[in-house]
């Protein structure tokens, strides 16, 4: 029966997007790059941060596409005009 429980895979715990960007965010805010005056890294990482959310929540590849294929796969996810305007100013 050991045998048995070795081979039965384990199911994978998959955190959900919100939860994975919001640990990034923290730690985003944790390094003080405003601070530093490192506004331009700053939004170099909250912009990686928002691509890997759209990624990870609506799974399509976000991080290496550019914005105006991220614009077009977002139309299908985002039915909120004034969020997918947000996420086009953003990026």
């Amino acid at each position: 029966m050991s045998k048995k429980r070795r081979q039965e895979a384990v199911p994978e715990i998959k955190v959900p997007a919100h939860i994975l960007a919001l640990g990034e965010l923290s730690e985003l805010e944790a390094q003080q790059l405003i601070e530093e005056e490192r506004v331009k890294d700053f939004y170099s990482y909250l912009s990686d941060i928002l691509r890997r959310y759209l990624e990870n929540r609506y799974d399509f590849l976000a991080l290496e596409s550019t914005t105006d294929e991220i614009l077009k796969e977002a139309k299908w996810f985002v039915f909120k005009t004034e969020n997918l305007k947000a996420i086009e100013t953003f990026l």
